[in-house]
């Protein structure tokens, strides 16, 4: 069986990177050049009041850096963008010559027709599906990506994965309508009482899962 891979569709192999890598791009930035006192030059919208960013080390740059991308969150993505591309600028970190961070349409067609990934939709621009957005942009992000992804593997697209999560009930209803089934955030296991559209799953990230034993206790149910 093939392992499903979620495509944000519109910006797969066009170069641009995804926010919280433009973000960590940033914070790396910063570090590398105020090692002992990044957060003087943090960008002072994603500031936590409370929290300190002095003396860094991998573990707490790590916590650190996953509270920025939720202070992020708090903000719709456009305006995420504009103000991360105001930060590169004032940064000059402006170069194209950063390597993307998506497959390209070609190695997704390839992958696709060769049996090893199944491809599923994530939206075309990764856009939080709650009830903030328009009717019109949850429509454009759902269906499009479906039809964009099937132009270019030549495959039915048959799963949806919510990004960060999030679904309005105007987002389900369109997921229902175009999708055999969806994922969400949702930390568990699924039943055959489980909505199809509403399935569990389980994390499995290298802070959780990077040895054997962590791994196959996360996939047991014991971790």
């Amino acid at each position: 069986m093939p392992a499903t891979v979620f495509l944000v569709s519109e910006i797969v192999g066009t170069g641009t990177i995804f926010w919280p890598d433009q973000l960590a791009r940033i914070v790396n930035a910063v570090a590398l050049a105020m090692p002992q006192c990044w957060s003087d030059q943090t960008p002072i919208w994603l500031r936590n009041a409370q929290a300190t960013y002095n003396h860094p080390d991998r573990t707490s740059m790590h916590e650190k850096f996953s509270q920025l991308i939720t202070n992020a969150k708090a903000l719709y993505e456009c305006e995420i963008h504009q103000r991360l591309d105001s930060n590169e600028v004032s940064l000059d970190l402006t170069s194209n010559h950063h390597p993307s961070a998506f497959l390209k349409c070609m190695q997704i067609t390839e992958m696709t027709y060769a049996g090893l990934i199944e491809a599923g939709s994530h939206t075309c621009h990764h856009i939080r599906l709650n009830d903030s957005m328009p009717a019109s942009i949850i429509e454009k992000e759902i269906i499009a990506s479906k039809e964009h992804i099937e132009k270019h593997t030549k495959h039915y697209v048959k799963v949806f994965c919510y990004p960060n999560g999030e679904y309005s009930a105007k987002a389900l209803e369109l997921v229902k309508q175009h999708y055999r089934g969806a994922i969400t955030t949702e930390s568990g296991w699924n039943s055959a009482t489980t909505d199809d559209h509403m399935l569990q799953r389980i994390g499995i990230h290298e802070d959780i899962a990077s040895d054997r034993i962590s791994f196959l206790a996360r996939i047991s149910g014991w971790l």
